[in-house]
Protein backbone atom coordinates (compact mmCIF):
# COMPACT_ATOMS: atom_id res chain seq x y z
CA UNK A 1 0.00 0.00 0.00
CA UNK A 2 1.17 3.50 -0.83
CA UNK A 3 2.36 5.43 2.24
CA UNK A 4 0.06 8.33 1.36
CA UNK A 5 -3.56 8.16 0.27
CA UNK A 6 -5.98 10.90 -0.67
CA UNK A 7 -9.68 10.23 -0.31
CA UNK A 8 -12.43 12.50 -1.63
CA UNK A 9 -14.72 12.56 1.36
CA UNK A 10 -17.03 15.30 0.08
CA UNK A 11 -17.07 16.55 -3.49
CA UNK A 12 -19.70 18.39 -5.46
CA UNK A 13 -22.14 21.26 -5.70
CA UNK A 14 -24.82 21.32 -3.02
CA UNK A 15 -27.88 23.36 -2.19
CA UNK A 16 -27.47 25.56 0.87
CA UNK A 17 -29.57 23.14 2.92
CA UNK A 18 -27.65 20.03 1.84
CA UNK A 19 -24.27 21.74 2.26
CA UNK A 20 -25.16 22.77 5.80
CA UNK A 21 -26.35 19.26 6.62
CA UNK A 22 -23.23 17.54 5.25
CA UNK A 23 -20.75 19.93 6.82
CA UNK A 24 -22.50 20.23 10.17
CA UNK A 25 -22.65 16.42 10.46
CA UNK A 26 -18.89 16.19 9.83
CA UNK A 27 -18.06 18.85 12.40
CA UNK A 28 -20.54 17.45 14.92
CA UNK A 29 -18.97 13.99 14.59
CA UNK A 30 -15.57 15.50 15.43
CA UNK A 31 -17.05 17.46 18.35
CA UNK A 32 -18.60 14.25 19.70
CA UNK A 33 -15.29 12.39 19.29
CA UNK A 34 -13.39 14.97 21.31
CA UNK A 35 -16.18 15.26 23.88
CA UNK A 36 -16.13 11.51 24.50
CA UNK A 37 -12.32 11.53 24.63
CA UNK A 38 -12.33 14.34 27.22
CA UNK A 39 -14.99 12.54 29.27
CA UNK A 40 -13.03 9.27 29.27
CA UNK A 41 -9.85 10.99 30.41
CA UNK A 42 -11.75 12.79 33.14
CA UNK A 43 -13.43 9.58 34.33
CA UNK A 44 -10.32 7.39 34.18
CA UNK A 45 -7.64 9.77 35.41
CA UNK A 46 -9.49 12.74 36.85
CA UNK A 47 -7.65 14.96 34.37
CA UNK A 48 -8.79 17.59 31.91
CA UNK A 49 -8.13 16.92 28.24
CA UNK A 50 -6.89 20.37 27.33
CA UNK A 51 -6.13 19.35 23.75
CA UNK A 52 -9.69 18.14 23.12
CA UNK A 53 -11.14 21.20 24.86
CA UNK A 54 -9.11 23.50 22.57
CA UNK A 55 -10.00 21.43 19.53
CA UNK A 56 -13.72 21.56 20.36
CA UNK A 57 -13.52 25.34 20.57
CA UNK A 58 -11.82 25.44 17.15
CA UNK A 59 -14.51 23.16 15.74
CA UNK A 60 -17.31 25.32 17.17
CA UNK A 61 -15.67 28.34 15.53
CA UNK A 62 -15.44 26.41 12.26
CA UNK A 63 -19.14 25.55 12.48
CA UNK A 64 -19.96 29.24 12.98
CA UNK A 65 -17.93 30.07 9.87
CA UNK A 66 -19.68 27.35 7.88
CA UNK A 67 -23.08 28.63 8.94
CA UNK A 68 -22.13 32.18 7.89
CA UNK A 69 -20.96 30.99 4.47
CA UNK A 70 -24.13 28.95 3.96
CA UNK A 71 -26.27 31.92 5.03
CA UNK A 72 -24.50 34.08 2.45
CA UNK A 73 -25.22 31.48 -0.24
CA UNK A 74 -28.87 31.37 0.85
CA UNK A 75 -29.21 35.17 0.75
CA UNK A 76 -27.58 35.35 -2.70
CA UNK A 77 -29.48 32.36 -4.12
CA UNK A 78 -26.22 30.51 -4.73
CA UNK A 79 -25.16 26.88 -4.49
CA UNK A 80 -22.19 25.68 -2.46
CA UNK A 81 -19.24 23.79 -3.96
CA UNK A 82 -17.44 21.58 -1.45
CA UNK A 83 -14.12 19.85 -2.04
CA UNK A 84 -13.12 17.91 1.06
CA UNK A 85 -10.12 15.67 0.53
CA UNK A 86 -8.57 13.66 3.34
CA UNK A 87 -4.85 13.09 3.13
CA UNK A 88 -3.86 9.99 5.08
CA UNK A 89 -0.24 9.02 5.59
CA UNK A 90 1.37 6.05 7.31
CA UNK A 91 4.28 7.12 9.48
CA UNK A 92 6.77 5.84 12.00
CA UNK A 93 6.94 9.23 13.72
CA UNK A 94 6.34 9.44 17.44
CA UNK A 95 3.42 11.54 18.69
CA UNK A 96 4.22 15.23 18.73
CA UNK A 97 4.00 17.66 21.60
CA UNK A 98 1.46 20.45 21.42
CA UNK A 99 1.50 23.00 24.17
CA UNK A 100 3.56 20.67 26.32
CA UNK A 101 1.04 17.84 25.97
CA UNK A 102 1.69 14.56 24.18
CA UNK A 103 -0.67 14.16 21.27
CA UNK A 104 -1.65 10.53 20.89
CA UNK A 105 -3.16 8.95 17.80
CA UNK A 106 -6.60 9.41 19.36
CA UNK A 107 -5.94 13.14 19.68
CA UNK A 108 -5.46 13.78 16.00
CA UNK A 109 -7.84 16.22 14.42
Amino acid sequence: MNQEQKIDLVRGVFSDTDALEVLSHLVTAKLNFHGRRAFRLSERRGEEDKFSERRMEELRDALDQIEAIIQEARINGQQVRINGTLQIELTDEAPQLRGGEVVTAAACY
